[in-house]
């Protein structure tokens, strides 16, 4: 589910720790990854909350290997309502975004 309400704030804190801004960021469904683009390819894949969107993601890199040239920096994490209330989910977020900076 696209971040909403006081979430966004909280979306916004980590996009900012992936030195992204909120406009440049596009909300998708694991159902809608078949239609995304490899051009431009995405910087950052944030898989939010959707444990099948992993092998729909390894599909899809799949189906454009010859467009790319490296593959996108990816997250996985629980849902954002999960992570903001758990410290744990936290910092495991933010050490995979540290990691792949």
């Amino acid at each position: 589910m696209k971040p909403q309400g006081d979430k966004v704030a909280f979306f916004e804190k980590i996009l900012k720790a992936m030195k992204l801004e909120l406009s440049q960021a596009l909300h998708i469904t694991p159902d809608m990854l078949s239609q995304l683009d490899a051009e431009p390819m995405p910087d950052w894949i944030w898989l939010c909350g959707v444990e099948s969107a992993k092998q729909r993601l390894e599909q899809w890199t799949e189906q454009h290997a010859n467009q790319l040239n490296q593959s996108p920096r990816t997250l996985t994490s629980p849902p954002l309502a999960e992570i903001e209330g758990q410290d744990a989910h936290k910092r495991q977020l933010w050490n995979q975004i540290r990691a792949k900076q």
